[in-house]
């Protein structure tokens, strides 16, 4: 299988929450991939020095202090004023620290790094390790169990359309809803039409352990098309309940 590793994922791995065979895949992808191996000795290094909370104020401050040197730009500036001798190493280093922040605000727009849906989906979105979900249905174990492997070696179509059979013979049945949502939203390209009335009806009527996940995803496909302001509820309540989840939702209302 092979398995989408980006840094939600990595937090994930870091936090002990991938288990079984998902954690398995990570770390012989770990073994492989020089790239993967580097992002994930880069955010050690960054819990190590800074911390999480740290590292997102940094990058506040300098936000804050480019919005008010563009603002105080467009204003009318006032007559320039001498500085005394003994002021002139700190207007040096606040210049400086001005001009890493007007720097930054430049990177951040040739970037590409406005908040954009389809990018900010793709940041965060890592298929869900279907090999923990246990359930019964109608349908046996096995059918389920092999429709699973199917989506984790990578054949999303195919098990899409398994977990649709599947979820005909048992409508109400929420895993195998939560299944399919995954799978429609793991295919190339996403399903994401498909995949919302799945996670909407979860969502809003559902009462297993599978809802809390549900949200989360519901919030993703909302953002990747656009409707930021669906997404911030969804992303507030997985915020609330902390773990990794809480702290992916908490970058992502950041970034938004």
């Amino acid at each position: 299988m092979e398995l989408r590793t980006n840094d939600a994922q990595i937090e994930m791995y870091l936090d002990g929450e991938l288990q079984g065979d998902a954690l398995k895949q990570f770390e012989a992808t770990l073994k492989q991939d020089t790239s993967l191996a580097n992002r994930l000795k880069f955010h050690q290094d960054l819990a190590a020095s800074l911390g999480d909370s740290q590292a997102i104020d940094v990058q506040k401050q300098i936000t804050e202090i480019g919005r008010s040197f563009f603002q105080e730009s467009a204003s009318e500036k006032p007559a320039p004023k001498l500085v005394p001798v003994w002021r002139r190493p700190l207007a040096i280093a606040a210049s400086f620290l001005v001009l890493l922040a007007v720097s930054y605000f430049t990177w951040q727009a040739v970037s590409g790094l406005a908040p954009s849906g389809e990018r900010l989906f793709a940041q965060n979105f890592t298929s869900y390790p279907l090999d923990q979900v246990v359930r019964g249905s109608e349908a046996t174990q096995s059918d389920f169990e092999q429709t699973v492997q199917l989506y984790l070696d990578g054949h999303y179509q195919q098990a899409s359309e398994a977990f649709r059979t599947q979820l005909s013979l048992d409508p109400q049945n929420e895993k195998l809803k939560f299944s399919l949502a995954q799978s429609l939203l793991s295919e190339t390209p996403p399903a994401f039409d498909a995949a919302s009335p799945l996670l909407e009806s979860l969502v809003s009527t559902g009462t297993s352990s599978v809802v809390p996940a549900s949200k989360w995803y519901l919030a993703l496909v909302y953002v990747h098309n656009g409707d930021f302001k669906q997404a911030m509820p969804l992303l507030q309540e997985v915020k609330a309940a902390g773990g990794s989840r809480g702290r992916m939702a908490t970058e992502l209302l950041e970034a938004l």
